[in-house]
C-alpha cells in the first residue's frame, strides 16, 4: 500500500492502568534488589543469586521492560486503499477485502486475551487495553477488531475510501451516536 493521502490516523498507547501499576511494581522490585544487595551488600532471599547476574537482569529487566511497554504504541491509518496498523510489524488490509465493518465495544482480555495484536475466541484483535473499536469482516471470513478511540472518525474514513455503508454496530441502542458502557447495555 504506497498511497500517501491518509484520510485517518489515530495514535494509541497502552491505557491499562493495572498493567503500568504491574511493570512498574516489578521494576521496583528488582531496583530494590540492586540496591539492597549490590550498593548495601545485603543478600537478598534465601538463595540470592551472584552479584553479576543482578546486573545483567537490572537494565533490561527493570528498566528496559517497563521502557518498552510505556512506549509501544499502535497506529492505525486509512489510505485510499485500504487499511494500516502498525505495532511492532505492519498489517495492511486492502479495501477490496474489506466485505463489511462497524463499529462494536469489546473486552480486550476476555474477548482478545491481551493487548497488541492477538487471536482470541472473538477472532483477530489489535488492542491497547480500550474497549471500544472498528470491526473489520474480510471477504475471505476472517474478522478483525481494530481498536479505536476514535472509532466514528475511522468509521467515516472506511465509508469514504470502500464505497460502502457501516453494518449495524454492536452496543448500539436505538440510532445512538455513542456505545454504550458494557454495565449500561444490561
Amino acid at each position: 500500500m504506497r498511497d500517501s493521502g491518509i484520510l485517518f490516523q489515530e495514535r494509541q498507547r497502552l491505557k491499562s492502568p493495572w498493567m503500568k501499576a504491574v511493570l512498574i511494581g516489578l521494576a521496583a522490585i528488582g531496583v530494590y534488589i540492586f540496591i539492597a544487595q549490590i550498593l548495601l551488600g545485603m543478600e537478598v532471599g534465601d538463595n540470592p543469586a551472584p552479584d553479576f547476574v543482578v546486573i545483567l537482569l537490572t537494565v533490561p529487566l527493570c528498566i528496559g521492560l517497563p521502557l518498552f511497554f510505556i512506549q509501544f504504541t499502535m497506529t492505525t491509518e486509512v489510505h485510499s486503499a485500504g487499511i494500516r496498523v502498525r505495532m511492532l510489524k505492519s498489517f495492511e488490509y486492502s479495501n477490496v477485502d474489506i466485505r463489511s465493518f462497524h463499529a462494536e465495544r469489546f473486552s480486550w482480555l476476555k474477548d482478545y486475551m491481551g493487548i497488541g495484536y492477538r487471536i482470541g475466541p472473538k477472532g483477530a484483535g489489535f488492542t491497547m487495553g480500550g474497549d471500544t473499536g472498528v470491526k473489520l469482516h474480510l471477504n475471505n471470513g476472517r474478522t478483525i477488531m481494530i481498536e479505536s478511540d476514535r472509532y466514528e472518525e475511522f468509521l467515516q474514513a472506511l465509508e469514504l475510501t470502500t464505497g460502502k455503508d457501516r453494518s449495524p454496530a454492536k452496543g448500539f441502542e436505538d440510532g445512538m451516536d455513542v456505545i454504550p458502557k458494557a454495565k449500561d447495555r444490561r
